[in-house]
């Protein structure tokens, strides 16, 4: 179709009837699957980092909330560039970004230029976030496929602690990794610039077009009574909307946990319970391959059995979790029970997030579906930077004993807050379905 002298091609949304689409969610995967290599890089290389630039882990904490200052104005404007750029611009763009910035840190650049980086990292990670949540779960069997998308984070954060270790006690320099980051974001160029070709900008004022006209069609007896406004909101009017904002925070709280686990566990094991390196990092990435097979698997179970009733399945989901990081605290005493307890959180935080997009875009109003989604990923996707950052913070200023520097003994306290911020996860979901229950119900 035509749409502002523009052509816009518009295309079967059922991945077994349009092969192109196989293609679209391979790149989506695999920006997804870049996500976790970044977010999880620095905490598998932390002593390595600490080593080499002479720092304490509040700096390096500095590198998580320079990815804050990223994330944010991405989350915000993105609808509006999504809308001036299209996905296919904007996608293939920040995979160059994200090669360029794996360069400075191969090179060892100084310190002060790597949160820089780490701000272009942040915006494009909720580029990445908020453009391919809006792809994928606009198309047919979004719950399963949003599964699939989100489990290659967890396959990305899997894989970075065992390979780099690996390959470092292989003779490889720490920094030298970076280019496998710097490869992974490269192919994620080629696919986001051949197979998104179609997501233009026009595309997007077309569908957004589309979906307020038809909003408008099916709620114009409301409209004529004054019920619903079917105009186009403002990002004022998207941020006061009081469900875009809880989504928001309970996905802040949930992401935030999640990658708190994933950066300080490693390095919690190597420095409170003192076991090697290598084992620390092959239990760290046991927590990754369980939330990542929980996304995937997860995914599948939740579209069968919870359809149309997500709600009831993520609150018994966060509270499961909240239940296993209890016994990871308790059981401080057996790294062996603390493996096993952090592992069922981990399958059960997999579906997490996809969950939540999926009870957002169907509890949302329509007019506030393509701002809302958007901003509630990329707000949530914020608490990545946030959680980190504090847990670095208290590990370097708490626990130290008759004048010592701390060196990491705060990361005693690291049980403790993981299972406070899951816990404060699960109340958000339980207080909101209690207040809402005759709506999901």
């Amino acid at each position: 179709v035509r749409f502002e002298n523009e052509l816009v091609i518009l295309e079967n949304k059922n991945i077994f009837k349009n092969p192109k689409l196989k293609f679209q969610l391979a790149a989506s995967m695999g920006a997804l699957f870049l996500i976790g290599l970044t977010d999880q890089v620095v905490g598998s290389l932390l002593e390595y980092f600490l080593a080499e630039y002479h720092i304490d882990r509040v700096k390096i904490s500095y590198l998580f909330f320079a990815q804050f200052c990223g994330y944010i104005p991405s989350s915000i404007f993105n609808n509006y560039m999504m809308g001036k750029y299209g996905i296919h611009k904007l996608f293939y763009s920040s995979c160059l970004i994200m090669c360029v910035t794996s360069t400075f840190f191969f090179f060892k650049a100084p310190f002060f230029l790597l949160p820089i980086c780490s701000v272009f990292i942040g915006w494009c990670n909720g580029t990445f976030d908020c453009c391919l949540n809006y792809f994928v779960g606009s198309l047919d069997y979004s719950n399963e496929l949003l599964g699939i998308m989100h489990s290659m984070y967890g396959m990305g954060c899997l894989i970075t602690p065992v390979f780099s270790i690996y390959l470092i006690q292989h003779g490889m320099a720490w920094n030298h990794y970076y280019i496998f980051l710097f490869g992974t974001a490269f192919v994620n160029f080629l696919l986001a610039y051949f197979f998104f070709k179609n997501e233009t900008s026009a595309k997007y004022r077309y569908v957004a077009s589309l979906e307020r006209k038809n909003n408008s069609e099916d709620s114009e007896f409301l409209g004529e009574l004054g019920l619903e406004d079917q105009s186009e909101p403002t990002i004022r009017e998207t941020l006061a909307n009081k469900y875009i904002i809880f989504y928001s925070v309970a996905l802040f709280a949930y992401v935030g946990s999640e990658l708190s686990v994933g950066v300080w566990l490693n390095n919690y094991l190597f420095r409170i319970q003192k076991l090697t390196e290598e084992k620390s990092s092959v239990i760290t990435s046991t927590f990754w391959l369980f939330m990542t097979l929980g996304r995937g698997v997860m995914g599948f179970f939740t579209g069968r059995y919870f359809q149309d009733s997500e709600i009831h399945a993520i609150v018994i989901y966060c509270f499961v979790v909240a239940g296993g990081c209890l016994s990871f605290w308790i059981c401080e005493f057996s790294v062996l029970l603390q493996t096993i307890s952090i592992c069922v959180a981990a399958w059960f935080v997999g579906p997490l997030f996809g969950t939540t997009i999926i009870i957002a875009l169907k509890t949302l109003p329509k007019r506030y579906a393509l701002h809302g989604i958007s901003l509630i990923a990329g707000f949530g996707g914020t608490g990545a930077a946030i959680v980190p950052a504090l847990m670095g913070y208290i590990a370097e200023n708490f626990g130290a004993t008759d004048g010592e520097p701390a060196d990491g003994a705060g990361l005693k306290y690291f049980p403790e807050v993981i299972f406070f911020t899951f816990s404060a996860a699960a109340m958000l979901w339980f207080v909101f379905y209690m207040s809402n229950k005759r709506t999901f119900d």
